[in-house]
C-alpha cells in the first residue's frame, strides 16, 4: 500500500510540474503578443494580434 502512495504523489508531482510549465510557456507566448509591434504587419495581422492583446488583458485583469 506505502509503494503505491509512494507512486501516486509521484505522479501527482508530474502533473503539476507539467502544468506549471505549461502556464510559464503560455506566459511567455502572451508576453511576446503583448510585446509585438504592430505596425510593419498586414492589416490582417494587425487585427489579429489587437485581438489577442485584449484577450490577454481581459484574461489577466479576471485573475
Amino acid at each position: 500500500m506505502e509503494m503505491l502512495e509512494k507512486t501516486y504523489d509521484q505522479e501527482e508531482e508530474k502533473i503539476r510540474i507539467k502544468k506549471e510549465r505549461l502556464e510559464m510557456d503560455k506566459f511567455k507566448d502572451d508576453e511576446r503578443v503583448m510585446m509585438m509591434y504592430l505596425n510593419g504587419l498586414l492589416e490582417e495581422q494587425q487585427e489579429f494580434y489587437t485581438y489577442r492583446k485584449m484577450e490577454i488583458l481581459k484574461k489577466r485583469r479576471v485573475k
